[in-house]
Formats: C-alpha cells, sequence, structure tokens
C-alpha cells in the first residue's frame, strides 16, 4: 500500500476509480455533520475567466 493510500486508510477514506468519472475518495466509515473529511492547503490558486465579473481579485494582487 503507498503512503497516500495508508494515510487516506488511517482516516477512513479509500482512493478508487469511478467508471465514467475518474479518481475519487469513498468513505470507509461514518461520518457525522462537522467531522473534518480532509484538510490541506492547496497547492494553486488562479482566478477564472468565466466568472470574472462575479468575483473579487483584491486578494490575487498581492501576489502580482
Amino acid at each position: 500500500m503507498e503512503p497516500l493510500e495508508r494515510s487516506l486508510s488511517a482516516e477512513g477514506l479509500t482512493l478508487s476509480a469511478i467508471p465514467g468519472k475518474g479518481r475519487g475518495l469513498i468513505a470507509d466509515k461514518n461520518f457525522f455533520p462537522g467531522d473534518v473529511v480532509i484538510c490541506q492547503e492547496p497547492y494553486a490558486s488562479s482566478p477564472s475567466k468565466t466568472s470574472i465579473e462575479l468575483r473579487c481579485d483584491w486578494v490575487f494582487l498581492k501576489f502580482i
């Protein structure tokens, strides 16, 4: 078992191939409202051209 799969298994999750969808996480245990299932820092973030009028870009100005 690879490190990612071991880590997910310890949290009650399995990485699985979902036909027609790609990879996804499957719950192996019951989770309750308010439970944190997974939490990590984002790898990247960028504004979307499709929602240019629907969002605030001031957060991204410090990166320009």
